[in-house]
């Protein structure tokens, strides 16, 4: 894959061909869950710490991939995290309140 596109490939993976996973408020959603039985808390910014919801885990994703592309440059984590922040947008819209 080029360099260019990758918004609009991205896109259309998140909602073409997505077949395999869930819709990504339900698979965050079971993530977050999964995270949370572990113990794993997310600092809210006033001394407290929450559990996660779905909307933490596109965040964190992003992060991953951030890192290995800091390690090593490849076009595939530029569509990885595009599509990621496209799940994000979708899990903000089905749960807007959700932090």
């Amino acid at each position: 894959m080029q360099k260019t596109g990758i918004l609009t490939t991205a896109e259309d993976i998140v909602h073409n061909q997505r077949s395999h996973y869930a819709p990504p408020f339900v698979d965050f959603a079971r993530a977050s869950d999964l995270l949370n039985a572990l113990g794993y808390r997310r600092y809210n910014g006033v001394n407290d710490f929450v559990r996660l919801g779905p909307s933490d885990l596109p965040v964190m994703m992003i992060c991953v991939k951030l890192s290995r592309l800091m390690h090593e440059f490849n076009v595939d984590g530029l569509l990885d995290i595009a599509g990621y922040i496209e799940c994000w947008g979708i899990v903000k819209d089905i749960h807007p309140e959700e932090d």
